[in-house]
């Protein structure tokens, strides 16, 4: 894994055999500091610097790592938003007409655009690296096992948990990304998710075709070169 804090040149990290990217991925503080100033992104630029320009950031940062180690992946975290929602193309950071969960919809279009265009970009260049997709479902915390310290719930929440039909707790949500990132069988430009779209056992879904299409990669890629500074040559 790729650890930001530990190490602020993700370049001449230690050879990692993964990188999975989501919101909760540790950023070196330059990266932090790129994706998420206002003059890149606009007062509300925050959502897709968070969740998908600045993972575009920390991969390009860390691939002379990761092709150095041979069958390395790079998991990303999709979003089922992205089938409730069409991406705008032209308004990617939600700057004409912003709505939380419009702009939350469109950085998860991004970062499915992305690692796809990723996974054409090494077919096309044979390097032994993976890029891979998956999404946890509807998982929520009201119906994760508890653990003290971790996942702890007063008796109202979780008896809420009990009437959330069709959810799952965020440790199911978690066996998707797991599976990505581990699963030998899988191949580059799989998507994994559960099996009854927002809970179940995780196995291969199909991504949204706006935002697995080569014009939208490569449209996303574009962007997130500009906005980051970063020439990103796979």
């Amino acid at each position: 894994m790729i650890d930001g804090d530990r190490d602020h040149n993700a370049s001449r990290s230690s050879n990692p055999d993964l990188a999975p990217i989501h919101r909760g991925t540790p950023l070196p503080d330059y990266v932090n500091a790129w994706v998420s100033t206002q003059r890149w992104f606009g007062n509300k630029g925050h959502v897709p610097a968070l969740r998908s320009i600045g993972h575009f950031a920390l991969t390009a940062l860390a691939w002379p790592a990761l092709t150095r180690t041979s069958g390395s992946r790079v998991v990303g975290l999709g979003s089922l938003a992205t089938l409730m929602v069409r991406p705008h193309a032209g308004d990617m950071q939600s700057l004409r007409s912003y709505n939380f969960f419009r702009a939350y919809a469109f950085s998860k279009h991004a970062m499915h655009g992305f690692i796809l265009e990723l996974d054409r970009r090494v077919r096309e260049s044979a390097v032994d690296v993976s890029a891979l997709l998956a999404h946890p479902g509807y998982a929520i915390g009201a119906r994760t096992l508890l653990r003290p310290g971790v996942a702890e719930f007063t008796p109202l929440e979780a008896a809420a948990g009990i009437f959330a039909v069709g959810t799952q707790g965020k440790n199911r949500g978690a066996a998707p990304i797991v599976r990505a990132a581990l699963d030998p069988s899988l191949s580059s430009g799989d998507f994994v998710g559960p099996q009854h779209l927002t809970r179940g056992r995780p196995t291969l879904q199909r991504p949204t075709g706006t935002s697995a299409s080569r014009e939208f990669g490569g449209h996303v890629w574009a962007l997130a070169e500009e906005w980051t500074g970063l020439e990103f040559d796979v």
